[in-house]
């Protein structure tokens, strides 16, 4: 069952039957929050639903862009994060980013693809093609990249297992040609 299909039947039980979200919730084993948020998903433009639908967005992303007021951006970004493979964090970032709340994963080293603006309200945003970027990377490289942007430059890791993965990664970065050769 989708997280659409879901929402669905509970709004069916609260139609049908006259339940509040907590008699719902009591009935299918789930809190009351559980069951508001997902009825919440009924409220998302059809085009965000047709996304949830087909599987290219989860309901975890789906939640994060209820946060955006502005449909038209809700759209944007969900179409972003369908396109681009967003992890329901940096959705949930790039969305405190157009609200202008700030990110509860700001002091973190580990967040991939965001850009961070060093000031006292720290705003994150993924940015566009980072994701896909960092995937290619590490499909090249055969290793996990991470890179992450701030302000305008950023920083790139490369992992590797042993000195001989690291120079295999060199080469493959160098095409086996040193530098000034």
């Amino acid at each position: 069952m989708t997280p659409l299909e879901e929402a669905a039947a509970y709004q069916q039980l609260l139609d049908d039957f006259s339940m509040t979200h907590e008699q719902v919730g009591e009935r299918v084993g789930k809190t009351r929050t559980v069951i508001t948020n997902s009825l919440r998903l009924l409220s998302l433009p059809p085009s965000i639903q047709q996304l949830l639908a087909g599987g290219r967005l989860s309901g975890g992303h789906a939640r994060a862009l209820l946060g955006v007021q502005e449909k038209a951006l809700q759209e944007k970004l969900a179409q972003q994060c369908a396109d681009e493979g967003w992890t329901v964090r940096a959705t949930e970032d790039a969305v405190r980013a157009t609200t202008g709340r700030p990110s509860k994963t700001d002091s973190s080293n580990n967040d991939q693809n965001k850009l961070t603006k060093k000031s006292p309200t720290t705003t994150t945003l993924p940015v566009p093609g980072l994701v896909e970027l960092q995937r290619l990377l590490g499909e090249h490289l055969s290793t996990k990249v991470s890179i992450v942007a701030t302000a305008g430059r950023g920083r790139m890791t490369v992992e590797f297992a042993d000195l001989n993965d690291l120079e295999r990664i060199y080469r493959a970065m160098t095409d086996g040609v040193p530098n000034g050769e």
